[in-house]
Formats: C-alpha cells, structure tokens, sequence
C-alpha cells in the first residue's frame, strides 16, 4: 500500500470528522445544570443529616449531665452509704435476769455439782464455780481456787453467757491474794483473755497452768450492750 503524503493525511481526518460530527450530541447546558443541582441536593442532604445527628448526640450528654450533677433541693434528706446501726434489745427485768442466770448455771452442771458422781462416769471433778448477772459493765469481780490433788496443775475453765452483748473473760494462775486484798483488784500483765459472745448455750473452754500451791483466778468484763441483758455461769475443773 503506497504511503499517503501529509496533505492527504490531513484531508482523510477532515473528512472522517465531517460524517462524524452530526452524529454526536452534547449534553448543553440543561443537562449540565441537572447534574450540578443534584450533586449539590446529594452533599447538603448528607451535610443536614450529620449536623441533626450531632445536636441530638449533644441534647442527649447535656441531659446526662444535668441529671447527674443537679444538686439536692434546699432542706432535702442526703442519703447515707452505711447502714444504720441495729437499736439494742430493751433490758431485761431482775426477774429475767435470774432465770437466765439459772439457765447458765444448768449449761455447766452447776445447779448440781456431784464430783463423786463424776468420778464414777469418768468426768473430771469440779473444783469451783461462780455465775452472774450483768449489771453494769466493765469487771464485775474476780475469784480464785484450785484442788489440793490436781498433781499436775493443770486446770480447764468451762464459761457459758446467755443473752445480749458479750464479755471479756481473764483468767491465770498465780499465788494467794493476802489477806484483806480487795476481790478487785487488777489482773497481773500476763493473764490471758478469751472473748465469749452471749448468745445462744455454747460453752467456750480455757486451760491454765496453777501447780501448787498457786490458784486459778478468772475475772469477767461485760460490754455495754450486754448489761441488763446477760448472764453468765463458770466453772474451773481439772483437766
């Protein structure tokens, strides 16, 4: 195929161009500003939706906010995060206070003490006992005593307290009071303490050391909630 010249290049494209053309429509300038409007509809449309979201994200944390930091009306009640305490049980009556007290003494097998009975059944012999009322708090007084055949010196305190409220038992062995020597008087640094809810009939135990010719010496205290309220029974018996 021979090789066409510029000029004839030039006239085949002007031609092509010439059939072409006629057959080609533009858009014009309606269809262009249909198309503008409706970009423009779409990113307002989509501008609206997040401005109405944002002022709705916005009422709701303002909302939140004044719930939580609006303050308590003038006079209102605060609440308070721990509990009320409990009131304490009415005290009881002397007549009460006695039968709680013998209920006690029952317990321990002090309402009737038979150490030849308990030798027979195998039991160790009691070798002395005291019960009480609560009447006031703090220590109602001390007692003291041991067996003169307990070789060993090993003795075994058996306490039971009925009622409100709990008391501090202290106990040790230890030499003879003298003669004349207040029952009050204070316990030596090295006695030891064992605390004894009044409650229901549970007997809480001890043991002390008191080898002749030394004595076993106990002392109760009460709380406050337990005066008017509670009674005790005790009993010190070999081990």
């Amino acid at each position: 195929m021979p090789e066409l010249t510029e000029e004839q290049t030039r006239a085949a494209l002007a031609g092509l161009r010439a059939e072409t053309l006629p057959l080609i429509q533009p858009p014009g300038s309606a269809a262009a500003a249909r198309t503008v409007r409706r970009r423009r509809r779409t990113g307002v449309a989509t501008v609206a939706l997040g401005v109405v979201s944002a002022i709705a994200a916005g009422a709701f944390v303002v909302q939140i906010a004044g719930r939580t930091s609006q303050p308590p009306p003038p006079g209102a009640a605060t609440p308070s995060l721990s509990p009320s305490p409990a009131p304490a049980p009415p005290r009881l009556s002397d007549e009460e206070l006695k039968r709680l007290e013998a209920r006690a003494k029952t317990a321990l097998g002090l309402d009737n003490v038979d150490n030849r009975r308990r030798r027979a059944e195998g039991k160790p012999p009691i070798v002395w006992g005291t019960s009480g009322i609560a009447r006031r708090a703090g220590r109602v007084g001390m007692s003291g005593g041991s067996s003169s055949v307990n070789e060993s010196g090993v003795y075994v305190i058996e306490i039971v307290c009925l009622g409100a409220g709990s008391l501090m038992l202290r106990y040790w062995g230890g030499p003879q009071r003298r003669a004349g020597r207040s029952p009050d008087a204070m316990p030596p640094a090295d006695a030891r303490d064992l605390f004894v809810p009044c409650g229901a009939p549970t007997v809480m135990t001890a043991r002390v050391l008191a080898p002749q010719p030394n004595l076993v010496y106990a002392s109760e205290e009460f709380d406050e909630a337990a005066v008017g309220r509670a009674a005790f029974a005790l009993l010190v018996r070999e081990a």
